[in-house]
């Protein structure tokens, strides 16, 4: 039975071409931007949750409290971290980094002349057991144990030596001093709040031999124990603040306290804080899902218009079949599998699209376009959800007018669609309404970015320099 609607649906379909292709045209592209947005989605709730054991990773903030003004910052002392391991057992294990471009860039040089370097960073022993990023050359637990050594990431690597595996043993001149290449690592995914090129080992540092309670320069993390009572831990911290800065917060006339936060929480956490890459607000989330479900609901009504539109041309299609014995159930039958075919069509020609948009995609947004995703499990059975949805809800009207039609009157000449009038007018001005705003939204995030770009700032930018 459905073959044979297939079958039909196809032959319709194929004598109706600009019908045919303006509604493939539409819900390809509701279809591709719901799936461009919701990738771009899931890449921002899955930041930092690649980890073993991520729900138990936390990041340490400080809070200055003085003159009745307080600041929160993502900043620590380098004795934090020591201190935690020795002294709380909540803590299984901890680490520090200290991000040195928040300062300068370096000056690097294997041999073949200076590279002037941002991201750089110095970690403890304890780094790659916290964040268990693949260590491609060297052991893990020995990269950076000793002073003067140094891990680059695989890319950084290629870009110095020509190959990952020709890195380890090299010299390295990093702003005068040397270091000896322990590692190379996968690069930092483009869903972690980490991202560096160069991470050497804090011992190289003068506060990774002597660390001291000030100043507050480091980001400090720890992996707690399981089931680890997180209000228990706190206070133990507020106990710690006073036995070794109480005496200073005394003298100074100042108050500090520490607080936990989740690593999965630094990028789209409410405390939007200095980090090591640039955090988001979940905030754009929720207008970017709105958007894109608006979007795939234009490209519905769309559909559902051009087939109430279009019902007047096969009235006589519908009678002649319903005089031949066709009962309503096949035809909403014939009916919803055109629907499925041109939803489907609209599908495959959407992945399509995102497979030659994977490059631009990443330009705009600035995230990778992971389409892999689109082949797990979920993301089968994301699109497969949405192609029944869509089908479904497109056809299903259309299918139920057509359907529902008389056999004289469908066989006449003056054929008018009753029923639903305020219906499809409720359509088409819904369709008009998201459309004029989603423009006017656009219009006016265009104008406000020409606008930066081109204000007269009070001086000529062609003819000043910034030095670091």
């Amino acid at each position: 039975m459905w073959k044979n609607y297939f079958k039909v649906s196809f032959r319709n379909l194929s004598k109706r071409k600009l019908y045919t292709g303006i509604n493939i045209l539409g819900l390809t592209i509701a279809i591709v931007s719901f799936l461009a947005i919701s990738l771009y989605i899931y890449h921002e709730l899955s930041y930092d949750r690649m980890y073993t054991d991520a729900d138990r990773i936390y990041q340490f903030n400080q809070e200055f409290v003085s003159g009745g003004e307080s600041q929160l910052v993502s900043s620590t002392p380098s004795m934090l971290v020591p201190t935690l391991m020795s002294e709380v057992p909540e803590v299984e294990i901890g680490t520090l980094v200290f991000d040195l471009s928040i300062f300068s860039t370096v000056v690097v040089d294997a041999g073949e002349g200076n590279q002037e370097e941002s991201r750089f960073a110095f970690a403890d022993e304890n780094f790659f057991k916290v964040f268990d990023f693949e260590v491609l050359v060297g052991n893990p637990d020995l990269v950076l144990s000793e002073p003067n050594q140094i891990v680059l990431t695989e890319s950084t690597a290629k870009r110095y030596f020509g190959k990952a595996n020709a890195a380890t043993g090299k010299p390295l001149k990093i702003d005068g001093g040397e270091y000896i290449v322990s590692g190379v690592m996968q690069d930092f995914p483009s869903n972690s709040h980490l991202d560096f090129d160069f991470i050497a080992s804090f011992k190289t540092h003068r506060h990774g031999t002597k660390p001291e309670w000030s100043p507050s320069n480091y980001y400090s993390y720890a992996k707690l124990i399981p089931n680890a009572d997180i209000a228990a831990f706190s206070s133990k911290l507020d106990q710690m603040v006073e036995k070794y800065m109480g005496e200073d917060m005394n003298n100074y006339g100042f108050r500090t306290s520490f607080q936990v936060q989740p690593v999965t929480s630094i990028h789209l956490g409410e405390n939007q804080l200095q980090s090591i890459k640039p955090t988001s607000d979940i905030k754009y989330l929720y207008i970017f899902g709105i958007v894109a479900v608006l979007l795939i609901f234009i490209g519905i009504i769309n559909y559902v218009n051009l087939a109430t539109a279009e019902a007047t041309e096969r009235n006589k299609e519908v009678g002649l079949r319903k005089v031949m014995g066709a009962g309503r159930m096949q035809l909403f039958g014939q009916f919803i599998s055109e629907s499925f075919i041109l939803t489907f069509s609209a599908l495959v020609f959407s992945v399509l699209a995102l497979y030659f948009m994977v490059d631009a995609f990443g330009d705009i947004s600035g995230v990778p376009l992971q389409l892999e995703l689109l082949l797990t499990p979920t993301g089968l059975a994301v699109i497969l959800g949405l192609l029944l949805l869509i089908a479904f809800l497109s056809g299903v009207y259309p299918a139920l007018i057509l359907s529902g039609m008389e056999p004289l009157k469908a066989l006449g000449k003056n054929i008018k669609i009753g029923g639903g009038a305020w219906l499809r007018k409720g359509l088409v001005v819904f369709q008009f309404f998201v459309s004029i705003g989603l423009l006017v939204a656009t219009l006016i995030v265009q104008r406000q970015l020409e606008y930066m770009q081109s204000v007269n700032l009070g001086y000529d930018r062609e003819e000043v320099v910034a030095l670091s």
